[in-house]
């Protein structure tokens, strides 16, 4: 007859072996099924057929309406959370295009005013002296 690890039997069964020694401690046909050895642990492999069934059962309550219903709500929510932070990096890229369009906008006018505001020359040459009478 094979001896198994209880840290062995945790990875065989999918659990953490805290959860495996708490299973051992509570339920009383596995104490048959025990040996220690240099302060380790052993189940053998009846024992290890007896804790697969018990982690076996508390998936197959799990499997309950309410807990998918649950899920499906997740899942939808989850969706719609997807599509709302796409639909906001949409937006922010459009609002960062305005906004550089119009900085831009903005530039361009400052030189036009900038250019309004320097005198006009009137006169490309010098007014010719008039005769006096």
């Amino acid at each position: 007859m094979q001896k198994l690890k209880v840290s062995q039997v945790a990875k065989m069964v999918g659990a953490s072996v805290a959860t495996v020694y708490r299973r051992i401690s509570n339920c009383e046909t596995l104490k048959n099924h025990l040996s220690r050895e240099k302060g380790c642990l052993f189940l053998d492999e009846e024992g290890y057929e007896v804790l697969k069934k018990s982690f076996q059962k508390e998936d197959l309550q799990t499997g309950n309406p309410e807990a998918e219903y649950l899920k499906k709500i997740i899942e939808q929510q989850q969706g719609m959370i997807q599509d709302l932070m796409a639909r906001q990096a949409e937006e922010r890229k459009r609002s960062d295009t305005i906004i550089m369009k119009l900085s831009n906008d903005l530039g361009t006018v400052r030189t036009m005013l900038e250019e309004a505001k320097k005198p006009i020359p009137l006169l490309s040459e010098p007014p010719k002296p008039v005769e006096v009478w």
